[in-house]
């Protein structure tokens, strides 16, 4: 029985190989995500699809950041935040709140049935610490 992971990033999969320290196989494909500040429901998407796809033992993950300051966001959602709008735009726009309290949130999940699902999660608080001279202006297309 092998254990997969599903993930694009191969920065990701050699970590969590390092990590369990036992024969892991990666598959190399963007699963479709769901629209959701909810990161359990995004990672049981994301398993439903990955189990599909293996037909066996099957580990996805993902990260959120969410600014206390804006509630549930950007959460699961961070990374079309930051291909609209940047992280400049972000900073920006944060900056108007006058918080900077984050917590970045890492969820992974491991079905080996389809049906049975695990989630792990592991928080990290903090502030986003904004220093403009080394932000880039966004580019005009």
């Amino acid at each position: 029985m092998n254990l997969h992971f599903i993930t694009s990033n191969p920065n990701k999969f050699r970590e969590l190989s390092e990590l369990l320290e036992c024969d892991l196989y990666h598959i190399a494909i963007d699963l479709q995500e769901i629209q959701t500040t909810d990161l359990y429901d995004l990672i049981k998407f994301k398993l439903r699809q990955a189990y599909e796809h293996t037909q066996g033992p099957v580990i996805v993950e993902d990260t959120s950041l969410y600014f206390e300051a804006w509630k549930e966001l950007p959460g699961p959602l961070v990374k079309y935040f930051l291909k609209n709008i940047g992280l400049y735009g972000m900073v920006r726009a944060l900056d108007e709140f006058n918080n900077n309290s984050a917590i970045a949130v890492c969820c992974m999940g491991f079905t080996k049935d389809g049906k049975i699902m695990h989630l792990f999660e592991g928080k990290v608080k903090g502030n986003i610490a904004v220093s403009y001279t080394h932000l880039t202006l966004p580019t005009k297309a």
